[in-house]
């Protein structure tokens, strides 16, 4: 193989493993804990979720694909844009310094789940920069976008199941039993949350695999507005009077078809936000679509790409101007998610929060009449900045400057069709499309076949082959020397497109989650590259004669360093979270052996049981930088040994030993001391003291069976159950420590002062009135979700508390 010809096979192989690797992201269900998810001693599922493990996996891939991308360019004499990859770098100090280094925790240094989420983010902006070096070349750009446009219908099919089929379904089955329905997922049936589940639970809207019905609509409204004007452009190709033009029916049905399965998915989602990013899109393609305004579009094309996100942020703090003058609720919020996030900003300037650290810093931030605990400010750029400061802000730099390289794209959007056909690049780039969407199709199916029925099974056969038809259409459109789209005119659709994405961004969280990061920024960056072809050829001598390559060593040494991150993610982050999710399999598949046997009356057997899975756990701690994951799979599995009542617990004194919520605080303290770092943060994070205090409280609820225990028991342990009482008492006291902490954490919360109201009647003792006011007072800030507040009832036996 020639130079050339594997500088090629690198950059086919680069532009598929980038590709597959955001697509399977957004195809696959984030997992909170691997195999802990459901209690293993009921049933034990296998893990079909995208586990961290797999997600690492995926984003060294991504690495590897970029540091090929590169290599393959300077291999056929393409220049690196290096100084767009410095911004990378940046990003990825800040990434490193809060998953790696800024939190000590026994043994190994960081936060896991700031790494995890914070090199999806990585993964998402390499991958978008390995694919606008590899979009200046016509036949890659065609090929990428198909594949990205072209598996959006694979989206559609997903959200069409859960609209028609998966919600009705639920509903039902909800509707059959709704006391039990709540209880299953550990929810009281009277109480506020309930009302809450009950409202989430009939709230249209397709989620995807994201889980959130905005996240589909963002990418269902650059889809839509991409396949609109390709739409356009294909019906509107001239017949070229030697019969050529007569093959454009079907690629311009394809393309019709297309848009019509994004418009689809877009009402599906029920995002109005979506809605109306999509419009601002639609709205761009017609005014480019007007010969007589198209030159006035393209000179101004990179103030569009900035100017309409910009607006999408200024409508969010017009709103916030008008107040609660008006019902509307939604765009109120994000304002206040704004006010909490600058707060975060000006208190975090320098490293910010963590990637995995807004929520905890909100609670404390957020303005009070907010009834929301949100885990990001939803808006890219206050998002980044707020968890990774100014490595945050050199991200964003990024995105800016490949906004306005979507600008430049509207000015070349004639070019390039007139160039010969690649019969060769034109069979890789089938081959290449259809390896990808059917890989991923094939992947995601496999993760989750055990949950797969027949009637998604359908749906997801149909959406494979409308991917396919999608991709291989689009190519067909942008065929020939009477090419109805060229690289130009596809590069300028997508960059509507992506205006549309980013516009969105503006109000929501798609590009801030481990989902969503992939698929919209490679979407950005394959768009962004066509607007800087014009330096990717080689250079002419001064005698223009011969072409002068470009120097190597920057695309060598980018390479090298892309390798390098590689390496990085697969020893420093793969390999510990892969030992990490197999312990915790092991002690899954132990625990799993209290349901194979009945209970035995000394709780023997429970007692070996839970020290081989404790065992597993502990070896699970030593893997990762953060413990508390563990920690609570410690406690829930002590809980559901305490659940089988006819056991006698020959464990429960180290059940409830302080050793264990010690072990647990002391961790979580550690990870605060990155405070010497930034001085301004100084306390814990707030959700950690509340599982903190909930174990306490469950401690005291567990210790209560002792009362229930069969009369039969060994001496031994009969003999620990005259300190059930004091046990149960002193762990509701523990409990009532920490809910007090967390309530200086978290003032504004119902639901804290509420628990240590409960917990004082449980120890029959009146409750401190500084708890009754709080409980009121945060009741009445809940004004603008109604469902989220007290009834009347409830609010009435605070009163009469203070009488």
């Amino acid at each position: 193989m020639t130079r050339e010809g594997f500088g090629h096979a690198l950059r086919w192989g680069a532009l598929g493993g980038i590709c597959f690797a955001a697509l399977v992201r957004a195809s696959l269900t984030t997992a909170n804990i691997p195999y802990w998810d459901v209690d293993p001693t009921q049933v034990l599922l296998p893990e079909t979720t995208l586990t961290p493990a797999w997600g690492l996996a995926l984003d060294t891939l991504v690495w590897l694909s970029a540091a090929a991308a590169v290599l393959g360019e300077t291999r056929v004499g393409r220049t690196v844009m290096w100084r767009t990859g410095l911004l990378i770098l940046v990003g990825y100090i800040g990434v490193a310094l809060h998953g790696k280094v800024l939190e000590y925790l026994p043994g190994v240094p960081g936060n896991a789940r700031d790494l995890w989420k914070g090199s999806s983010w990585l993964a998402g902006f390499v991958g978008a920069w390995g694919l606008a070096h590899l979009a200046r070349d016509r036949t890659l750009l065609r090929a990428g976008a198909a594949i990205l446009l072209g598996y959006a219908a694979m989206l559609a099919a997903k959200a069409a199941f859960q609209t028609f089929v998966d919600q009705p379904r639920t509903i039902r089955a909800f509707e059959a039993d709704p006391a039990g329905s709540l209880i299953a997922q550990g929810i009281d049936p009277g109480g506020t949350e309930a009302r809450e589940f009950e409202r989430r639970l009939r709230s249209p809207g397709a989620i995807g695999w994201f889980g959130l019905s905005n996240m589909v609509g963002t990418f269902a409204a650059g889809a839509t507005v991409t396949w609109l004007l390709l739409a356009l452009l294909a019906w509107g190709r001239p017949r070229d009077g030697r019969g050529e033009g007569e093959d454009r029916f079907s690629p311009a049905m394809v393309a019709t078809l297309m848009f019509a399965a994004s418009a689809a998915m877009l009402v599906m989602s029920r995002s109005r936000g979506a809605m109306a990013a999509a419009a601002v899109g639609g709205g761009a393609v017609l005014w480019w679509a007007w010969p007589r305004v198209r030159g006035v579009a393209a000179r101004f094309g990179p103030l569009l790409m900035l100017g309409l996100p910009g607006a999408a942020l200024l409508a969010v703090v017009v709103r916030g101007l008008v107040g609660e003058r008006i019902g509307e609720l939604s765009l109120l919020f994000r304002w206040h998610y704004l006010v909490a996030a600058v707060r975060i900003i000006r208190d975090h300037p320098l490293l910010g929060v963590g990637p995995d650290g807004f929520q905890s810093a909100y609670l404390l931030a957020k303005v009070p009449i907010n009834p929301e605990q949100v885990q990001s400010p939803h808006s890219i750029v206050f998002d980044y900045v707020a968890t990774l400061g100014v490595c945050g802000a050199a991200l964003m730099l990024l995105a800016a400057i490949w906004m306005l390289w979507l600008g430049r794209s509207l000015r070349g959007a004639d070019a390039g069709g007139e160039e010969p056909t690649d019969e060769r690049g034109e069979r890789a780039a089938r081959m290449v499309t259809l390896a990808v969407l059917a890989g991923v199709f094939g992947l995601v199916c496999w993760r989750e076949q055990p949950t797969l029925g027949t009637d998604e099974w359908g749906f997801r056969i149909v959406g494979l082959l409308l991917s396919v038809a999608g991709a291989w259409g689009l190519l067909a459109l942008g065929r020939g020397v009477e090419a109805a789209v060229g690289p130009g005119r596809l590069a300028c659709a997508s960059a509507l497109g992506g205006l549309a994405m980013m516009t969105h961004a503006q109000i929501e969280v798609t590009p801030a989650m481990s989902s969503g990061v992939g698929w919209f920024f490679a979407w950005i960056g394959l768009a962004a590259g066509w607007s800087v072809r014009g330096r990717a050829v080689a250079a002419v001598s001064d005698e223009g004669n011969e072409p002068r390559l470009p120097p190597r060593f920057p695309g060598l040494a980018a390479a090298a360093l892309l390798a390098a991150g590689a390496a990085d993610v697969s020893m420093f982050a793969l390999r510990p979270a892969w030992m990490w999710e197999r312990r915790l399999a092991e002690a899954a598949a132990i625990a799993h052996e209290l349901s194979t046997r009945p209970a035995s009356g000394e709780g023997a057997f429970e007692a070996g049981v839970v020290e081989r899975a404790w065992n597993r756990l502990e070896e699970a701690r030593s893997q990762i930088g953060s413990v508390w994951e563990p920690a609570e799979l410690k406690y829930r599995l002590y809980l559901m040994v305490f659940a089988r009542l006819d056991v006698i617990l020959p464990w429960v004194d180290t059940a409830v030993d302080i050793h264990f919520p010690r072990d647990f605080v002391d961790a979580d303290i550690r990870r605060a001391q990155w405070s010497a770092f930034e001085e301004s943060m100084s306390q814990m994070p707030t959700v950690v003291v509340r599982q903190v205090a909930q174990r306490f409280e469950a401690i005291a609820a567990s210790a209560s069976i002792g009362d229930r225990l069969p009369n039969g028991g060994a001496s031994s342990s009969a003999g620990r159950l005259g300190d059930i009482e004091s046990l149960r008492e002193d762990a509701r006291r523990q409990a009532t420590r920490w809910y007090n902490r967390a309530m200086e954490l978290d003032p504004y919360s119902l639901s804290i002062p509420l628990r240590l109201i409960r917990i004082s009647q449980q120890l029959k003792e009146p409750p401190r009135r500084e708890w009754v006011l709080r409980a009121l007072e945060n009741n009445a800030l809940l004004r603008l979700d109604p469902l989220k507040q007290l009834s009347q009832a409830e609010e009435q036996a605070l009163r009469r508390m203070l009488e």
